[in-house]
């Protein structure tokens, strides 16, 4: 390899770069070590990003494969819940499916978790009118009660279907229902 001056291949002076760089106390703030020191920082600065970037994509490719499978999951549980309801149009049962899919959200529950509620609700007889807001109300049962919604529904249908009340009445026997879970089971 030959040797080259600063000069010719980038048209500066080493000399005049060395003396500017100690003018400025870049030595000083680099603990007298200069460029090297520079390159050296800047060398472990990328190592740390290149690092962080590899677990940021990991992440994102876990998180992928979950919603996949979340996906999927729900796909499949809509799909089974459409067997109760043969004469739905399709714009009404995708209305029912979005209208799902908000309530999960807005409730934070995941969204497969409210497939079997929802199945379990049509099945015992809640109206699809319905099933939306009595939905949400077992989902908030559920959390009072530190239960499933699963599990909510299934009380409060048994409740409703017991004592032939409409499902309009879903918040009244959930309310009753936390007031006797927080004084006891008698």
């Amino acid at each position: 390899m030959s040797k080259f001056s600063m000069t010719a291949f980038l048209g500066l002076d080493a000399d005049g770069l060395k003396k500017g760089l100690e003018k400025t106390k870049l030595s000083a703030v680099l603990g007298g070590k200069g460029i090297a020191a520079a390159i050296g920082v800047a060398t472990a600065a990328f190592a740390a990003l290149a690092a962080a970037l590899a677990v940021a994509v990991a992440a994102a490719a876990k998180f992928a494969v979950a919603s996949v499978k979340e996906f999927s999951v729900f796909e499949k549980g809509m799909a089974e819940v459409y067997t109760l309801l043969p004469n739905t149009s399709k714009k009404a049962f995708d209305s029912m499916r979005n209208d799902v899919l908000k309530l999960s959200a807005e409730l934070g529950v995941l969204p497969a978790e409210m497939i079997p509620a929802l199945y379990n609700a049509l099945s015992a007889g809640i109206p699809k009118a319905n099933v939306i807001d009595f939905l949400a109300t077992a989902t908030k049962a559920a959390k009072a009660g530190v239960a499933t919604t699963e599990e909510a529904v299934g009380a409060l249908t048994t409740v409703l279907n017991g004592y032939k009340m409409p499902a309009e009445k879903a918040a009244e026997v959930s309310d009753m229902l936390f007031t006797v879970i927080k004084n006891g089971v008698t």
